[in-house]
């Protein structure tokens, strides 16, 4: 089990558990009368770093609006939210759901207030140039659209990001 962890603690971790739990089967059974599983110590795991490097997230953000800006609905064309969309969850952490969920109550003069749906607690990312732009092209686009087909709401219910009928995008 050591010499595992030395190159896969996960790995080195998951081996000791089923050994202990084999062990404890063959003492309940009779087959053994200690389980020497309990003295091996667990192996120190690292913690998954979950988000891109900034170039890579630089690189994917370049790639969506080069792809955005092609004509909609023609091979490798995305929509053309999408690098705005990437840019705020990328910036403040957001899964797709919560930059969905963004009104134009979540806006402070001192960034934005992200509101988590799974229970963490929410929390204030300040404004950057990147994360100020995407913000602003997102509600720029949803004025031109809402022009087309006028939607009066109010402000906490005015969606960031909308669909091209002016309705909240969905997933």
């Amino acid at each position: 089990v050591d010499d595992i962890a030395a190159k896969t603690p996960t790995k080195a971790n998951h081996i000791k558990r089923y050994l202990s739990a084999a062990f404890n089967w063959g003492i309940l059974r009779g087959y053994a009368t200690a389980n020497p599983a309990k003295g091996v110590q667990q192996a120190t795991e690292r913690k998954a770093h979950r988000m891109p490097e900034a170039d890579t997230a630089r690189a994917v953000i370049a790639f969506l609006r080069a792809r955005g800006a092609l004509p909609s609905r023609r091979k490798g064309s995305v929509p053309p939210y999408v690098w705005a969309v990437a840019e705020i969850a990328y910036r403040c952490r957001m899964r797709s759901i919560e930059v969905r969920n963004l009104t134009d109550a979540n806006r402070t003069d001192a960034g934005i207030i992200v509101e988590r749906v799974k229970g963490s607690d929410g929390n204030l990312t300040t404004w950057c140039p990147e994360l100020t732009e995407a913000w602003g092209w997102l509600v720029s686009r949803r004025a031109r659209i809402w022009l087309k087909k006028p939607a009066l709401r109010a402000q906490t219910l005015r969606p960031l990001v909308v669909a091209e009928d002016g309705s909240a995008l969905n997933k």
